[in-house]
């Protein structure tokens, strides 16, 4: 058994990044470093890190045990060697960390404990069996002469376990690499660690880093929250979105509004206790294709735009859930188009998001409608929009059938959440985010709730 363990240790000292999860931060945290270049065409991005070439040659030497020119190691091994320690002189890192040491922005942890790798430089170090990883909670003594000195000293309060230790001695970037993580559940804003590597076999035998974590957004902590609450108010703002119908589409007609007019925008939403009686229009809930949908913002059925992204509402008491679908018109014949529209509820009015994929092309807007009665079974309405895009509009997808498709449109939102007193329904619109690819980082949840849902789930 024993020496079993001492062959996974060894195996652990040389090969411990055997996934290679830190492959990219090695190229370009490379001690060794001087230039790097990076290019991006839609899904493919390419890296190119170019190393010092006497460092580089050093380092050769150092593994194969002979120059890069073929010669002995005796003859140019000692001679790169002392050119390297002149290089490192002159202001060439040892130790490339990361975390960094000194002091870090805690919102770059985005609410993770990340995985510490250290990279001495391969040609001045290499590990050895002793090679051991301690991490410590300190506190750094403040410097009491100057307030904007460095600190003076550190306290150490408690040691930190590794959850994980390995390292990694492959041709991937730098040729020595070490990476742990902490047994931490979180890191705090104001955080301070000190690490001591040592078991290294070169200059120095141990090397110690501290490491303060600090978040330097602060005063600002709700600003990506209220960046959302902006984009969303940019677009539900429009007031031609909650004014009263222009036209209306039931069954096989559709024509101008009639008399009855619909609850105002403050009634809607629930500023006035009364509640006017419903438009005369309104025909059987039991069949959806019978239902009347006002049109709000766009009561002209033929559309023609040059933007890529359309906002329509309408208006339908009598509807419990709405579903709409887009599809492209050729002369092949139609293509539907994933995740290109949205519906908002807010109380009687849905609000329908378009986003054009390509242009200058035809589409066909439908919809889908489930009555109050029966908000589980949805029946295709008469109502339909023809849109067309021009030549001004961005052009989003080359074709629907282009790798892009898939982060293309909106984030899927059952129609069953739209609708009151159903089973599953909860009277929840999504407002953002809203979109079907989501971005790394912090991302805020922003939704609707009818003020009625309460009082139906009861």
């Amino acid at each position: 058994p024993q020496r079993e363990q001492d062959k996974a240790r060894a195996c652990t000292l040389c090969w411990g990044d055997r996934t290679g999860a830190a492959t990219f931060r090695r190229f370009l945290l490379n001690p060794a470093l001087r230039s790097f270049g990076a290019s991006r065409m839609q899904d493919t991005c390419v890296m190119w890190t170019g190393e010092d070439p006497a460092l580089a040659r050093v380092r050769m030497a150092g593994i194969r045990g002979t120059s890069v020119d073929g010669d002995s190691w005796v003859d140019h091994g000692i001679a790169d060697f002392e050119a390297a320690e002149e290089s490192v002189e002159e202001g060439e890192p040892e130790f490339v960390c990361f975390p960094p040491p000194g002091l870090f922005p805690h919102e770059l942890l985005l609410g993770r404990v990340p995985l510490w790798t250290v990279m001495p430089a391969s040609h001045l170090f290499q590990p050895t069996q002793n090679l051991q990883v301690r991490m410590w909670r300190i506190r750094l003594v403040p410097d009491t002469d100057s307030d904007d000195g460095p600190p003076t000293g550190a306290e150490r309060l408690q040691e930190v376990a590794l959850a994980s230790l390995s390292c990694d001695c492959s041709q991937k970037g730098n040729a020595f690499c070490i990476l742990f993580r902490p047994a931490l559940s979180f890191i705090a804003d104001g955080d301070q660690f000190e690490v001591e590597i040592s078991g290294l076999r070169g200059r120095v035998s141990s090397h110690h880093f501290f490491h303060e974590f600090r978040a330097f957004r602060a005063d600002c902590k709700d600003h990506h929250l209220l960046v959302v609450a902006k984009q969303t108010c940019g677009v539900l703002d429009d007031p031609a979105l909650w004014r009263s119908p222009q036209a209306f589409a039931e069954g096989g007609r559709s024509g101008a509004a009639p008399a009855a007019e619909p609850p105002s925008l403050a009634s809607s939403l629930g500023l006035r206790p009364e509640r006017p009686e419903r438009a005369a229009f309104a025909t059987s809930e039991s069949d959806a294709s019978h239902i009347d949908i006002g049109l709000v913002s766009h009561p002209n059925l033929f559309i023609s735009t040059d933007t890529h992204e359309m906002t329509i509402s309408l208006w339908c008491p009598d509807a419990a859930a709405i579903r709409a679908h887009l599809y492209l018109v050729r002369v092949s014949g139609s293509e539907e188009v994933q995740r290109a529209t949205v519906v908002l509820r807010i109380k009687e009015y849905f609000v329908v998001r378009v986003k054009l994929p390509m242009a200058p092309c035809r589409y066909e807007l439908t919809f889908w409608v489930a009555p109050k009665k029966s908000s589980e079974d949805m029946t295709e309405h008469p109502l339909r929009y023809s849109i067309a895009s021009t030549e001004a509009c961005q052009n989003l997808l080359i074709s629907l059938d282009h790798p892009l498709k898939d982060k293309f449109g909106y984030a899927l939102q059952p129609p069953a959440l739209q609708s009151l007193g159903a089973v599953h329904g909860l009277g929840v619109s999504v407002l953002a985010p809203i979109l079907h690819r989501v971005h790394a980082g912090y991302i805020y949840f922003l939704a609707y709730i009818d003020p009625e849902a309460p009082a139906a789930a009861a």
